[in-house]
């Protein structure tokens, strides 16, 4: 899938479209890539409210990772985890990221996957470029295994 996002009504359009192809296809982890400022917080943002969370969501960059209580009826947690700190593969096993991803009731979104290395686990790749006009390109890529 490919959409180009102008507003934030079309993220969270964006969003739902692939919260509802999660669900159907058991998809339980999100890895959002993309440059400094090209919106992955702000997807994730328009992904807690379709969640129902309340809580005002940022990014997780000093603590790593946060978890957020939803009031979706599959998802009974979203898991928001920032890694652009990480400097090294083996820094990502303080987050046991097998056994998060491994609980179907979690949404995980994951920024800077591509930190985490040979221990990202299987995901829908998310990927948002900002294009000349300042509007994003949101491209998704997903393949179960």
């Amino acid at each position: 899938m490919e959409r180009i996002l102008h507003t934030l009504e079309d993220t969270r359009a964006c969003a739902q479209e692939i919260l509802m192809f999660c669900k159907e296809n058991d998809c339980t982890v999100l890895g959002l890539y993309g440059e400094l400022g090209a919106g992955k917080t702000a997807f994730t943002k328009e992904m807690a409210v379709l969640l129902g969370i309340s809580e005002t969501v940022t990014s997780p960059t000093f603590t790593i990772m946060k978890v957020y209580g939803t009031k979706d009826s599959v998802y009974k947690e979203m898991v928001h985890i920032d890694a652009y700190r990480f400097e090294e593969e083996s820094e990502v096993g303080i987050l046991d990221l097998q056994k998060i991803t491994q609980d179907p009731a979690k949404l995980v979104l994951i920024e800077w996957p591509e930190k985490i290395g040979t221990h990202m686990p299987p995901h829908m790749k998310i990927t948002i470029a900002i294009l000349e006009d300042g509007s994003r390109l949101l491209t998704t890529y997903y393949e179960k295994n």
